[in-house]
């Protein structure tokens, strides 16, 4: 889950509608035993408060007509705006002290029959502006002094911001810098210094949960030394985590749900998939939510690196099914409502206390405060004429923007963006979800700069032009992506071992997993919807030891990541849909359900090198939950090699530009000889971020990010 992405894209993200202005140590004596329990649910599917968009004059009529023009400058589909302001002469019994203002534009969900609009009801997944919740959980727990005097007893140490995790989780805490082992406390996991970069690739539900996921971490290779740099990382947070378990036998989602949702009646606010699921499982019925979700949207088969832009398309069912929530709780896992965050909002501009009750403390100052204070350093240099350099607290950023102290955070999952803003001295908030995963982020940045230089600086007609500046950026991007690409050779080198050879192995990660390879055949790459079933040649080139290709490249999934243009640039004289005679570079594609990912798709460079990329397609589920075309077609039939010959015109394909390098250590022949077999992939594919960030040095195991030797 990207949250904020590159540094720019903090200050850059998007989203917009305005409508009518409106066994470790068990530690003390469990309280809950509910973690086997679902996670969180919804509480209210019939909205038990006021449904009405506040209309209070916040915004000007120019401000929020501006944001209507946003989404069709931008060919946008909706967003979820919220603007909330302390003044004390307001009387309103449901917000005393608040002006409050809703704003909708756009579509939550769009057919070929019918929309539905968005509204300040509508479901969005938040995605990184979860980490809040999880932080201030944290703080909870930490000032809990019941919890802090049994740690004390049984530890000999604190419990604090500075406890090492170490004496948290004992010797489940290692990790590959011995530093980070020994030294590495809350703070550095909230703020993001631990040395690792993201290695989201890792990211998957496991049968022993986060803390299975906690032991793994000491198979991630580092990017920089313990606390020389930031460098983003869901995966610390997920750790975090496991502290509600660790303590009280409490799942992670009920705590926050018990601690934060609750005391805000936050009743259109959980982690529950189940509930927002409109195309369960047979048997299962709909989500009790289902009709509140927003559809995120996602260009499918893009491929900015060969000028290919793709298509804007709903992500039909949603992106993450039932039960693997828990994965990704806290770094990203939340779903909401603009009404909701409104509330939210409004209480961390309170400093913690409920913002329409001040003798009801929700979150203590100081625990708030702590978060806010900037501890490690996003940006150096300001990213704009009119912004600061960016600092990171926990789970918040802090830069001023023309004089103006802002902390905020922003949160990018496939298919939505988000934005949690606010501005302590003006005693403002700002609110933006969208549902559009491509041009949402530039909308959604655009609309809050809009409603901040309205309602701050008192300017409509003189607001800075953001979304000028913005497609500026895109166009630059989109130039800069394709002038990196290296065309293949027009004759490249063979590996140092037969292609064949590579079909026949197991490669393994102890943290990643395992990779099982399946050659493509060239007549599948010539044709990815062919009617006939596949033919394999009769040589021992297609002998697959470890798994049934067969039935993995008759997937409605693969078919479509064949079928889409391919990366990188094939020789020019040997086109991928090439005439008979000529020959497509060779490709394997292996399954990789993983966070975000379902497979990674090989294609032959020169010598032992592949240019890699980790995509995520979902034909697959789509047929098996019978969405689409194909839906009746029996598992039982792909596995005879039967594929389906049609591509479902609803599926989604991304990620086909986002590519990696990967060399085949054979273990003989060339710089190599005698060294481990193995995969090594590099070039970005641990996700390293942060200036002093370093990329592995040398060939083979030793320069590779990540290292899946041979089994």
């Amino acid at each position: 889950m990207k949250v904020l992405g590159a540094v720019a894209a903090i200050l850059t993200s998007t989203s917009a509608t305005l409508q009518g202005v409106a066994e470790p140590q068990a530690v003390p004596k469990p309280i809950y035993n509910d973690v086997a329990s679902p996670a969180w649910r919804f509480t209210s599917p019939n909205f038990p408060r006021d449904e009405r968009d506040t209309t209070s004059g916040l915004v000007s009529n120019e401000t929020a007509n501006h944001i209507g023009q946003l989404i069709e400058e931008w060919n946008s589909t909706g967003i979820a705006v919220a603007v909330v302001q302390r003044d004390e002469t307001v009387t309103d019994p449901e917000h005393p002290g608040w002006r409050i203002e809703y704003g909708s534009y756009g579509f939550a969900t769009k057919n070929s029959t019918a929309s539905t609009a968005v509204t300040p009801d509508t479901l969005f997944a938040i995605a990184s502006n979860s980490k809040l919740f999880l932080a201030l959980s944290v703080g909870l727990i930490i000032h809990n002094m019941t919890l802090a005097d049994d740690f004390r007893v049984q530890h000999g140490v604190e419990l604090g911001w500075s406890t090492r995790m170490r004496d948290l989780l004992g010797e489940d805490w290692e990790m590959w810098d011995e530093d980070a082992t020994k030294g590495a406390t809350i703070a550095d996991l909230l703020t993001h210094r631990t040395g690792l970069p993201r290695h989201d690739f890792m990211r998957v539900s496991r049968e022993g949960g986060i803390r299975e996921q906690i032991r793994d971490l000491k198979h991630l290779r580092p990017s920089a030394k313990f606390r020389e740099t930031f460098q983003y990382n869901n995966l610390m947070y997920e750790t975090l985590s496991y502290l509600p378990e660790l303590f009280l036998n409490q799942t992670y989602e009920s705590y926050v749900a018990q601690h934060l949702f609750e005391p805000l009646n936050m009743t259109s606010t959980a982690f529950s998939i189940t509930d927002i699921d409109a195309y369960p499982p047979q048997g299962s019925p709909v989500g009790v939510f289902a009709h509140r979700m927003a559809d995120g949207h996602v260009t499918s088969n893009r491929d900015l690196t060969l000028g290919e832009l793709g298509s804007l398309k709903p992500i039909v069912p949603f992106f993450s099914r039932p039960g693997e929530e828990r994965t990704r709780a806290g770094a990203g896992g939340i779903i909401s409502t603009a009404r909701d965050l409104a509330t939210w909002n409004a209480m961390l501009l309170s400093n913690g206390k409920h913002p329409y009750d001040p003798n009801v403390t929700v979150v203590p100052r100081e625990v708030l405060e702590w978060m806010t204070t900037g501890r490690s350093i996003l940006s150096g240099v300001p990213m704009s004429p009119e912004t600061s350099p960016v600092l990171y607290g926990a789970g918040q950023l802090r830069y001023s923007y023309r004089g103006v102290d802002i902390i905020e955070h922003s949160g990018d999952t496939p298919g939505f963006k988000g934005l949690v803003s606010r501005y302590p001295r003006q005693g403002l908030g700002v609110v933006v979800l969208s549902n559009d995963g491509e041009n949402g982020g530039w909308v959604m940045d655009a609309a809050k700069w809009a409603v901040v230089d309205d309602l701050v600086f008192g300017e409509k007609e003189g607001r800075v032009r953001w979304s000028d500046r913005f497609r500026a950026v895109v166009a630059a991007q989109r130039i800069s992506r394709q002038a990196k690409v290296t065309p293949r050779p027009d004759d490249p080198e063979p590996p140092t071992r037969p292609f064949s050879e590579l079909g026949k192995k197991k490669f393994e990660h102890a943290a990643y997993g395992q990779v099982v390879l399946c050659r493509v055949p060239l007549q599948l790459l010539r044709d990815p919807y062919a009617d006939d079933p596949l033919e394999f040649s009769t040589d021992d080139n297609y002998n697959y030891p470890h798994t049934n290709c067969t039935e993995l490249l008759s997937s409605p999934s693969v078919r479509h990541v064949l079928s889409a243009t391919p990366h990188p640039l094939p020789s020019t004289s040997l086109p991928l849909h090439a005439p008979n005679g000529a020959a497509p570079p060779e490709t394997f594609v292996a399954s990789f359900s993983r966070s975000f990912v379902s497979h990674l798709r090989l294609v032959h460079f020169t010598g032992d090198i592949f240019n890699v990329s980790a995509v995520w397609a979902n034909d697959d589920v789509r047929q098996d939950l019978g969405i689409g075309p194909g839906h009746s077609v029996d598992t039982q039939v792909r596995a005879e090699g039967r594929p389906t010959t049609v591509q479902d015109p609803g599926a989604v394909l991304i990620n086909m530009d986002e590519t990696f390098t990967l060399e085949w250590v054979s273990g003989s022949g060339r710089e190599h000889e005698g060294d481990e077999e193995g995969l090594a992939i590099r070039d970005g594919f641990w996700g390293m971020e942060g200036p002093d960030a370093r990329e592995p040095v040398g060939e083979g195991k030793q320069g590779a990010e990540v290292w899946f030797g041979a089994v």
